[in-house]
C-alpha cells in the first residue's frame, strides 16, 4: 500500500493537499500523514476519503493534459 500511496502522491499537481484536506475536512498534516507517514500500522479515519480524493484530482489532471494534448496537436495542424 505505501508504494501506491508514493504513485499517487508524485501524481497530484502542487498544492493538492490542502485541496484533499479542505474537501475531506480534515487538517493538511493529516492530509500529509496519509501520504508520508512511516507508521504504515496507524490508520486515519479520514484514509479512505483522503485517497478518494486523491485519485479524483489525479484523473481530472490527466484528463486535463489528455485535452491540453490535443488542443497543441490542432494548432500544429492549423499552423501547417
Amino acid at each position: 500500500m505505501k508504494n501506491e500511496l508514493t504513485i499517487i502522491s508524485k501524481s497530484l499537481p502542487e498544492g493538492s493537499l490542502k485541496l484533499i484536506a479542505d474537501k475531506v475536512g480534515c487538517s493538511y498534516g493529516t492530509v500529509y500523514n496519509v501520504f508520508h507517514s512511516k507508521h504504515s500500522g496507524k490508520q486515519s479515519r479520514y484514509q479512505k476519503d483522503i485517497i478518494d480524493a486523491a485519485i479524483q484530482i489525479v484523473k481530472e489532471n490527466i484528463a486535463t493534459k489528455n485535452e491540453l494534448e490535443k488542443t497543441a496537436q490542432n494548432l500544429l495542424k492549423e499552423s501547417i
